[in-house]
């Protein structure tokens, strides 16, 4: 965000992202960036019980050092290049300067 508190430019353009080419607002939604609703996005690991997850809001994800329901990855960048690409949600590939900019929007939240 700018010292005024507005998004900037690239945040801007990854909101743009979030809200449609990158599929992540069919989630991640309303204020709070989350659902009630359970989806089945590919995350369940051998030991894990369920098979569906409800999305965690994205609301400080500035702040975290973990992220998806075990932990596993450890960066923003890591959830989005490995573990839970837009290519899977929403089956289009992010350009770099995309995902960059995407990065930059859900850092500003």
């Amino acid at each position: 965000r700018t010292p005024s508190g507005n998004l900037t430019e690239s945040a801007r353009r990854g909101l743009a992202i979030f809200q449609g080419k990158g599929g992540c607002a069919d989630c991640h939604a309303g204020d709070h960036l989350t659902s009630e609703k359970t989806y089945a996005v590919g995350l369940e690991g051998p030991r894990d019980r369920m098979r569906e997850f409800n999305p965690p809001t994205l609301r400080g994800l500035y702040s975290r050092r973990r992220f998806l329901h075990d932990g596993r990855a450890r960066s923003l960048e890591q959830v989005l290049s490995k573990y839970h690409r837009p290519e899977d949600v929403a089956g289009d590939v992010l350009t770099e300067q995309e995902l960059a900019d995407l990065l930059d929007y859900l850092r500003s939240l």
